[in-house]
């Protein structure tokens, strides 16, 4: 049973507040982070614009969210969704050229100075792919190897293609747990 993450400071203020512009909101609807207190694991829930695809962009980024290690304070993090380089196409680093196939990294944007293990599974529309485990303290980003890692996002579009889901689980992990991802490694 996934329940809402706790609110930080900073988000219960906003809360409080209302929020007035509408593109506010609609951040808001795109992204949720909710805690399953008895397994210790998040669940990231991104929903991406299907028309992003067909479009001339380079990535698609979330909105940003929190997550916290057991002792530490939360960190921030982003989902990003990078179109396939087409081989042989020069320029082909967008969703058009790509024709919708991408890959998707989760970066932690602020600074990791001690171990920040996690295990992560990442799943699009009904697909899913993983565990796999990664410190953010070796490196502010993670995705899945390169065999595993592009997705044909267009056939994986929900509600009528409009809309792409994107889900994370994603379990933080006792610094004590590092010594086994090194050897796994």
């Amino acid at each position: 049973v996934f329940l809402p993450c706790p609110p930080t400071p900073s988000e219960a203020q906003k809360d409080v507040e209302k929020v007035s512009d509408s593109s506010e909101c609609e951040k808001k609807k795109k992204l949720t982070c909710d805690f399953d207190a008895q397994s210790g694991s998040y669940r990231v829930t991104w929903y991406v614009d299907a028309r992003k695809l067909d479009s001339n962009d380079k990535q698609a980024v979330s909105p940003a969210f929190e997550l916290a290690w057991k002792g530490e304070e939360a960190k921030t993090f982003k989902v990003m969704l990078f179109p396939e380089a087409a081989p042989g196409v020069r320029g082909a680093y967008n969703f058009k050229k790509s024709r919708g196939r991408g890959y998707i990294r989760l970066k932690c944007e602020d600074e990791v100075n001690q171990s920040t293990l996690a295990t992560i599974k990442l799943s699009m529309g009904e697909e899913s792919r993983g565990p796999m485990k990664h410190d953010f303290a070796h490196s502010v980003s993670c995705g899945l190897q390169k065999r595993q890692a592009v997705w044909d996002c267009k056939k994986l579009c929900e509600e009528a293609r409009l809309m792409l889901l994107v889900t994370l689980d994603i379990k933080p992990l006792d610094p004590r747990d590092l010594l086994e991802h090194r050897e796994l490694a």
